[in-house]
């Protein structure tokens, strides 16, 4: 076999000896997935800041860790969706990026939105997508939670009635991270900073 048939081979096999960044009930959360998130978070300028400067490494470390504790959530949200039948069609990510894109006035300040922050139009459309999902999953979570109430159910109510199933969820799933991002607290579902005692 000649170095580079070798080569080639092994980086097609790397990804599969890479410890995943986490396990949500034995789906794994991969290192690639977080490094994703995270390249959609740093094109936010509340986070973006934190990249840059002398605490730069300290900065992509915490928001590596809220990245993938949005991952985590994001998990718990797929599984409910897979259960109840909620599905997430390229169609529903398209009409909402369309309502999406005349709320902002028209295609051209779009385009402007995604170049300001450095988005591609696929990064674009993987926000949407998690949008629309924690939006179905929160609104079948609220109907199944307030009951007949639901119907005249404020956003707030359903809101508060996601966040409480969520937090029962992160509370009693089986989640192992990763030691190199942290550790996980159940109770607020956020990803700590483990301070090493080694040398």
């Amino acid at each position: 076999m000649s170095v580079i048939a070798a080569a080639l081979l092994l980086a097609s096999c790397r990804g599969r000896f890479v410890s995943p960044a986490a396990v949500v009930d034995g789906g794994k959360i991969s290192q690639a997935d977080v490094q994703a998130e995270l390249d959609l978070l740093a094109t936010e300028p509340q986070f973006a800041a934190a990249l840059h400067g002398p605490q730069a490494d300290q900065g992509r470390r915490d928001l590596a860790r809220e990245a993938l504790a949005a991952l985590i959530s994001e998990r718990i949200a797929t599984e409910y969706a897979d259960a109840h039948g909620i599905t997430i069609g390229p169609q529903d990510v398209s009409a909402a990026l369309r309502r999406a894109i005349a709320q902002l006035g028209g295609q051209a300040a779009f385009q402007r939105l995604l170049k300001a922050r450095g988005l591609t139009l696929d990064q674009a459309r993987e926000l949407v997508r998690q949008q629309v999902l924690f939006g179905k999953v929160e609104d079948a979570v609220a109907a199944q939670r307030l009951g007949s109430a639901a119907g005249s159910a404020t956003r707030q109510q359903k809101d508060a009635a996601f966040n409480k199933w969520m937090a029962g969820r992160l509370a009693h799933a089986d989640i192992q991270v990763n030691p190199r991002f942290g550790r996980f607290d159940p109770g607020t579902g956020q990803i700590h900073q483990v301070h090493s005692t080694a040398s």
